[in-house]
């Protein structure tokens, strides 16, 4: 008798391998597409000259190939540049005090698991789910709207429920075109992750309850030029923003052309309790770009 085979799992269908300038357009236009796209969704009200205009910008996204070939310009510049989001995280959960009793060195500096709990992480808009070699310390949830990796469940983050101890906003936040929308996500991180002020640090207490014990970590990254070359935000006002939302800056680093944040939840703060942060111009110049939240 012979034995059932399982099937394989389908690979990802890899397209053809972009040039830099490549890159650069299909990410650019991908972004100033989906901002018309929001322009057209919030400035005209609901009509069939409406309908048509969406459908247009609907048109040209599919002719430059949609969100999968977004994705590809994104994973292809990540395999080619100098930076390695996840590699870098990694390394920071590392050496962060909070999560060393879930790390232990080996004698050539490898790492092993410290404990059999493991650190919770989702992973926002994961494309190729690089936390997961990680697993002997961190349990990941890689979630993406647009999975490509049997292992990335298809969810919106705007949606989810649960909390973890650390959440991943890697190059996600400035996906989104609506300044609204950024805010948003950002303050969504809130709701999954322990704010300090709610937790109680017992050392007696069981490994279950430490863990529950750690205050919410969030990492996130974005463009350098998102608070380096804004009219409407500097760094200075992201952290002003960020402080609103209950957060506090553990730690910032910044490459050539990144920023990383990691921020520690420090009290629960309501959404209607936050100060209004209207766009509102810090930095004049025509070589500077309008990102920014409200």
């Amino acid at each position: 008798e012979e034995m059932t085979r399982k099937p394989k799992p389908k690979p990802i269908v890899q397209h053809k391998k972009l040039t830099k300038t490549e890159r650069k357009r299909v990410i650019s236009e991908f972004h100033c597409l989906l901002k018309e796209k929001q322009a057209i969704i919030s400035n005209i009200s609901p009509s069939p000259s409406r309908t048509k205009s969406i459908a247009s910008v609907d048109l040209r996204l599919k002719e430059l190939g949609g969100i999968n070939k977004y994705q590809d310009a994104s994973r292809q510049g990540k395999q080619q540049k100098y930076f390695d989001t996840a590699k870098w995280s990694f390394k920071y959960l590392r050496t962060c005090p909070s999560f060393s009793p879930f790390f232990s060195s080996s004698s050539s500096g490898g790492v092993t698991e410290g404990k059999k709990q493991r650190i919770k992480l989702i992973d926002v808009g994961s494309i190729d789910d690089p936390f997961r070699k990680h697993s002997a310390v961190i349990c990941v949830d890689a979630i993406d709207i647009n999975p490509r990796k049997p292992s990335v469940k298809k969810q919106n983050f705007m949606e989810t429920k649960g909390k973890w101890d650390v959440v991943v906003l890697s190059l996600v936040v400035n996906f989104l075109p609506d300044p609204v929308q950024r805010a948003d996500m950002i303050f969504q991180a809130t709701k999954c992750l322990h704010a300090r002020s709610e937790i109680n640090i017992d050392e007696d207490e069981g490994e279950d309850q430490q863990q529950k014990n750690i205050p919410g970590h969030l990492i996130m990254i974005l463009p350098r030029p998102c608070v380096d070359n804004s009219r409407y935000l500097t760094h200075e006002h992201l952290l002003k923003i960020l402080n609103a939302m209950g957060f506090e800056l553990q730690h910032y680093h910044a490459s050539p052309k990144l920023v990383f944040y990691v921020l520690v939840l420090e009290k629960r703060v309501e959404r209607a309790d936050l100060p209004c942060f209207d766009r509102v111009l810090l930095l004049s110049g025509s070589h500077r770009n309008n990102f920014c939240l409200t």
